[in-house]
C-alpha cells in the first residue's frame, strides 16, 4: 500500500492518474491540499490505529517543534501508558541503541545480515578489500558499532573476540579474524572503514549513544509486541549535526526493522509502522536502499 498525500489542490489530479497507471501496488490517495492536512492526517492515523487496533509506531523525529510538532500532537493525544519517548539529546538519560540483543538471538544469520547492512551504513560499497574487513569485524561485533572498531584497532580484543568465536564453534570466523594478522599487516587496508568509525565516534553523543553496553528496560521487541508507540528524538541543529542525525536515523530505521525480523508472528501480529517527518531533511543515500529493502521483504500490514 502506497498513501499519497497531495500539497496542493492541483497535484490531487496528478495523484489520480498515477493512481489509475500503476498496476503492481495499491495506491491511495488522501485529498489533502495542503502540507498542515497531510501531517495531520498521517497524525489521525496514528492515534486511531494505536488506540482501535493496537498498532505499534516507530517515529524517529528530528524536525524539533517543541508543543507543536508531529511527535508532541501524538503524545499529548495518546494515553500516556501507550508512549515510550526517546531523546537522544537528553544529559542526564542517553539510551543505547546497538543491536546487540537482536544479532545476538538471531545468530549466525543475524551477524550475515548486519555485516550486509554495515556496507551500505559504512558507504563503502566497492570498496573490495575494506569490505571484506568490515564484513569479518561485522559479524564478530555481535551488532555492536563500537566492537567494529575496537576488533579493528585493537588486537588484544580482536584475540579475545577470536578465542569467543572458537568457543561457540564459529571457527570459519575465527579463521578469517585469523587471518588478518596483526595491526602492522592490517596496517591501511582499514583506513576507510576507521575514517568513517572515527568521524562517527568523535561525536561525543554518538559516542555515548553506542559505547555504552545494551540496557536490559529498552526493549524494543518488547514494546512493539504491547503496542507501543516509540518517539525517538533526534533534535537536529542543538549539538548533534546534520551527519550525526543522518547517521541516527538510519540506524534506527535498521534497528526497527532487524528487530521485526528477531519477533515471532504472534509478537508481530498488531503490526508496526515506522513514521518519518519531513525524510528530505535526513535522507542519506544508505537509508533510501535500506528503505527499499524494508518495503521488498517486509510484512505487508
Amino acid at each position: 500500500n502506497i498513501y499519497i498525500f497531495p500539497n496542493n489542490s492541483n497535484i490531487i489530479l496528478a495523484a489520480n492518474q498515477a493512481k489509475d497507471l500503476t498496476e503492481d501496488k495499491n495506491i491511495i490517495v488522501i485529498p489533502t491540499k495542503t502540507v498542515p492536512q497531510g501531517i495531520t492526517a498521517i497524525i489521525n492515523f496514528v492515534i486511531e490505529a494505536n488506540i482501535k487496533h493496537g498498532i505499534s509506531f516507530i517515529v524517529p523525529d528530528a524536525i524539533v517543534e517543541e508543543g507543536r510538532g508531529m511527535a508532541d500532537k501524538i503524545r499529548d493525544s495518546l494515553p500516556p501508558e501507550n508512549i515510550i519517548d526517546l531523546n537522544m539529546n537528553d544529559d542526564d538519560y542517553v539510551p543505547p541503541l546497538d543491536l546487540t540483543e537482536v544479532v545476538t538471538a538471531l545468530g549466525r544469520n543475524g551477524a550475515s545480515r548486519f555485516a550486509d547492512e554495515m556496507i551500505d551504513f559504512m558507504q563503502i560499497e566497492g570498496l573490495n578489500r575494506s569490505e571484506k574487513y568490515l564484513t569479518d569485524a561485522a559479524k564478530a561485533s555481535n551488532g555492536s558499532l563500537f566492537n567494529i572498531k575496537r576488533i579493528i584497532e585493537d588486537e588484544d580484543f580482536r584475540a579475545d573476540t577470536i578465542e569467543r568465536l572458537i568457543k561457540s564453534g564459529n571457527i570459519r570466523l575465527a579463521k578469517d579474524l585469523l587471518s588478518w594478522g596483526d595491526n602492522d599487516k592490517v596496517a591501511n587496508k582499514c583506513d576507510a572503514i576507521l575514517y568513517r568509525l572515527n568521524r562517527f565516534f568523535g561525536n561525543e553523543r554518538l559516542y555515548d549513544i553506542f559505547a555504552q553496553k545494551p540496557l536490559p528496560e529498552l526493549d524494543f521487541r518488547k514494546w512493539m509486541a504491547e503496542g507501543k508507540v516509540i518517539i525517538i528524538r533526534v533534535p537536529n541543529g542543538r549539538g548533534l549535526g546534520e551527519h550525526a542525525v543522518k547517521t541516527l536515523m538510519h540506524w534506527i530505521t535498521l534497528k526497527t526493522f532487524m528487530t521485526r525480523m528477531l519477533m515471532t508472528k504472534e509478537e508481530q501480529s498488531n503490526g508496526c509502522f515506522i513514521v518519518f517527518n519531513e525524510p528530505e531533511q535526513y535522507e542519506s543515500e544508505g537509508l533510501s536502499k535500506l528503505m527499499g529493502r524494508i518495503g521488498t521483504e517486509g510484512r505487508k500490514e
